[in-house]
């Protein structure tokens, strides 16, 4: 097995815009699931953060709920032009289904 590498940093946003970050998780062997964000600015200010606990689920329930507790967050501090970020591409990919 080849092992590699890699630096990843957070970059901002255009001046005058926000960044979203947010990720859920699941324990496999519980099957708890949770999520977590941070909102920041486009100097990477911290403009507010989440975490929340979601019971059970799959992971894929876990990230949408990120999202949204994110977006509530997002909209409650009036924060906008957003950009989102996260890891999920099968929740990414749901809407380009249809």
């Amino acid at each position: 097995m080849v092992k590699v590498q890699v630096s990843l940093a957070w970059e901002p946003p255009d001046v005058g815009c926000f960044k979203l970050n947010v990720d859920g998780f699941r324990r496999s062997m519980s099957r708890a699931i949770g999520a977590g964000g941070v909102l920041r600015n486009s100097e990477g200010l911290w403009i507010g953060g989440f975490t929340v606990n979601l019971g059970l689920g799959q992971v894929l329930d876990a990230e949408i709920w990120g999202l949204f507790f994110g977006l509530k967050l997002a909209i409650s501090r009036n924060s906008s032009p957003l950009i989102v970020e996260m890891d999920s591409a099968l929740a990414v990919s749901l809407n380009a289904n249809k």
